[in-house]
């Protein structure tokens, strides 16, 4: 007699781990460089290049890239920029890590600064927090039937056991890989601007993402804006550029198929900007490349009847059980915010007369599970680039914040919820009000994948052995049963030693409702021993 069983493939969190640390170091300028006066704008970045487990640790190498603009002394080049990087390895403590486990490692940038020393020397200041996680993927075993052939034939299955099985949403793991996605694009200066004599300053920003299943692949497709900041030839002011492109790429995803719930995580890597000759040999092409880390699942939600609870009248059957815990997935939802309100600059700050880059990043405060689903609050840092009359052929920056609350919507969502939230900046735009006021309007997107872990004490094996002589002599041969509130009719037939089907047949019942304060007629079942 052994069980039938149905294989799901699972994928549980073995550990993880969050750890901040603080990477801080002194930069001089180059002597290409002119002398600094102040720091404009800054732009930070982490390039991993390896996450290695290692026996309770975990080594993570890399580098914080960074890039600075910032104005000179001289007047012939007032905006100028330089970068560097400081070096990341760092090994951290997961007693839970083995060697031949696969760490996945998220990181954020909780804060970076870079202040002068003086005009050939700047100190350079972040605090970096990484997310360490390792996932064990496998698969789980559900009883559904008992076989008396071992060969998972369920006509074979034995006539003289009952068998309660309870209809069970489970979740499964289709897939789960990491790739990246390298986005190149060609972007031509138009006509009415200067050729390139000098990349300043880049970056860009992902919008309208969106990813869709489909037989064997995934396709993803979004809008990358992209803000090149550049002296040209002839002028000494800076040249502001912004462009946008868009993607759509296919990822090959096998096993997924149309319909199945997917869930896309990406975080960009650093963009890279080159200059080439059109073809009229002028410096007015660039050639952006920006890499898209992915990490992509693919589920797949099916419905099991469950063998919960077994037992014959022919021998002494008693099931095997261990506690074993998955998660269900219970939805994956997109939520869009949107975001207005106003700027002001300081006093003594120069005034605006025009806006080159309004940009956002969005800051998580606080996450909470509710009745309702997940309850948030954040913030949005709002950093504007522009131009003062004030002051001309140079660049100053304005900061602010918008903050937010929100209450993503599960359904029935339950205490013990797991969940993962993506935020992102969809669109950010500023209108220039006055010299000293910024009206900003800006969308959010938050996308949320939520799980219900589900404890079930599942039967993992079958002790059968004879009834042992007299074992049920004192249960009545006849009984006369008051059903109670909350009796099922197969708790009623295991109790007294007999089988549903008979407990029917002699109270001549349609159904295997069990009324409570109805009276039941019981006959045990006794063994051929």
């Amino acid at each position: 007699m052994e069980l039938l069983k149905k294989s799901i493939q699972v994928s549980q969190k073995k550990c993880a781990s969050q750890v901040q640390i603080t990477l801080d170091d002194d930069f001089n300028v180059p002597d290409v460089k002119p002398d600094m006066i102040q720091i404009i704008k800054e732009q930070a970045g982490i390039e991993l290049k390896d996450v290695r487990a290692l026996n309770g640790k975990v080594l993570v190498k890399g580098a914080l890239k960074f890039r600075l603009l910032y104005q000179s002394d001289e007047e012939e080049m007032p905006v100028n920029t330089i970068g560097g990087e400081l070096p990341i390895e760092e090994m951290f403590n997961m007693d839970c890590i083995g060697n031949e486990d696969t760490v996945q490692a998220d990181w954020r940038i909780d804060d970076f600064s870079a202040e002068l020393i003086n005009s050939r020397k700047l100190s350079v200041r972040a605090i970096v927090t990484f997310h360490l996680s390792s996932e064990e993927k496998g698969e789980m075993l559900l009883p559904i039937g008992i076989s008396d052939t071992g060969q998972g034939d369920m006509e074979q299955t034995l006539s003289s056991v009952e068998l309660l099985r309870t209809p069970k949403e489970v979740t499964s793991l289709v897939l789960s890989k990491k790739d990246m996605l390298r986005l190149k694009e060609e972007l031509r200066i138009p006509g009415n601007r200067p050729d390139i004599q000098e990349l300043l300053f880049y970056e860009a920003q992902v919008h309208s993402f969106e990813s869709k299943i489909q037989e064997e692949k995934v396709q993803l497709k979004g809008d990358v804006s992209v803000f090149v900041l550049y002296r040209g030839s002839n002028e000494a002011a800076p040249v502001c550029y912004e462009s946008e492109f868009s993607f759509h790429e296919t990822v090959d995803c096998p096993g997924c198929q149309e319909g199945m719930p997917i869930w896309v995580d990406y975080q960009m890597g650093n963009l890279e900007c080159q200059v080439r000759p059109d073809e009229d040999e002028e410096e007015r092409m660039i050639v952006c490349e920006l890499p898209l880390n992915l990490r992509i699942s693919c589920y797949e939600n099916q419905k099991v009847d469950l063998l919960t609870d077994c037992y014959s009248v022919a021998s002494d059957l008693v099931p095997e059980k261990t506690a074993q815990t998955m998660e269900r997935l219970l939805m994956v939802s997109q939520n869009m915010v949107r975001l207005s309100g106003r700027i002001t600059i300081p006093e003594g700050i120069p005034r605006m007369t025009q806006i080159c880059r309004v940009t956002g990043t969005v800051r998580m405060d606080e996450e909470a599970v509710t009745k309702n689903g997940v309850h948030i609050s954040g913030i949005l840092e709002i950093c504007i680039l522009y131009q003062s009359k004030e002051k001309e052929n140079t660049l100053y920056m304005a900061k602010g914040v918008l903050p937010f609350e929100q209450e993503l919507e599960v359904d029935h969502a339950p205490d013990n919820m797991h969940y993962q939230i993506q935020a992102c900046v969809d669109t950010v735009n500023g209108i220039l009000l006055d010299g000293s006021e910024v009206e900003i309007k800006a969308v959010l997107r938050l996308n949320l994948i939520t799980f219900e872990p589900q404890t079930m004490n599942l039967i993992t094996g079958l002790k059968v052995s004879p009834y042992e002589k007299g074992a049920l002599e004192n249960m009545p041969s006849v009984i006369g049963y008051m059903v109670k509130p909350g009796d099922r009719l197969w708790d009623i037939a295991k109790r007294f030693h007999t089988t549903v089907e008979q407990i029917q047949k002699m109270n001549e019942m349609e159904t295997e409702e069990a009324v409570p304060g109805s009276m039941l007629m019981l006959v045990k079942i006794l063994p051929e021993i």
